[in-house]
């Protein structure tokens, strides 16, 4: 996705990329010396094979294949994005990956983000909160209706790292000054998961650098922060043949108004 405008605004500033990185807290280092470094890990290369469309219905589907991979190895993920834009402008995105190669240890985060313009958004969310939450540390945040800023989630930590992850998370909507912004959801289906969001005043992903516009983190997997709790990622790009629902569905559409669900 190159553009989406509404009402002769952008909506997105980038469109979804899907990644497997989040810029490291210092309990992860050993993961890093050992694992990741010598794997490149943190600079998985994305390569477009294919982009397909067809019209079901009154709807667009978008159909495009990648591959995600480090360089100079021989593993990575195969991943597929199914675009279903719909007359009413919301779009559904449905994700998946099937690994290759013979990568079998655990990776920081299964995930995908986008950038919406401007960073002065407001934030609102129905999932644990308010403060930022893990695998390992849900019992500290309830599950409730929760606002805040963008940049009042952001952590400015001296050496800057992975911050502002919100769990159990049904939706989430970024506004503008203007009033209008993106609503994220899972389906409505009883079968849907909550996902996990960040979001942040900054280019996040591969590294932390300043930006005029808000990136936000739609989380599959995540590891926790400590350095024990990693059994959910493990193996994740070592099993060959096993797809990974990366994004089961995840629908975004233009929102103007306060959220009701």
């Amino acid at each position: 996705m190159s553009e989406w405008k509404a009402s002769g605004r952008d909506v997105m500033a980038s469109g979804p990329q899907v990644g497997f990185w989040h810029p490291l807290v210092d309990n992860h280092a050993q993961e890093y010396d050992s694992l990741w470094k010598d794997n490149f890990i943190d600079v998985m290369q994305t390569s477009t094979r294919k982009v397909s469309w067809k019209q079901d219905g009154n709807a667009v589907v978008v159909t495009v294949s990648q591959r995600i991979a480090p360089p100079v190895r021989a593993f990575g993920m195969r991943v597929e994005l199914v675009y279903t834009v719909l007359p009413s402008g919301r779009v559904d995105l449905k994700v998946s990956g099937e690994p290759y190669g013979d990568y079998s240890d655990i990776i920081p985060r299964i995930g995908i983000s986008f950038e919406v313009p401007g960073c002065d958004r407001a934030v609102e969310w129905y999932g644990h909160g308010p403060g930022e939450s893990y695998p390992d540390s849900l019992r500290a945040n309830p599950v409730g209706h929760y606002r805040t800023t963008v940049d009042d989630m952001f952590t400015p930590y001296v050496m800057p790292q992975d911050c502002a992850n919100r769990e159990g998370t049904r939706w989430v909507a970024l506004r503008s000054s203007h009033g209008d912004g993106v609503l994220v959801t899972r389906p409505t289906d009883a079968a849907s998961n909550p996902f996990s969001f960040s979001a942040w005043p900054i280019a996040a992903r591969p590294s932390i650098t300043p930006s005029t516009s808000t990136t936000l983190s739609r989380v599959t997997r995540s590891r926790s922060t400590s350095t024990t709790s990693c059994s959910a990622l493990a193996r994740t790009l070592g099993v060959p043949r096993c797809s990974i629902p990366i994004a089961p569905v995840l629908r975004a559409s233009v929102s103007r108004c306060p959220c009701d669900r």
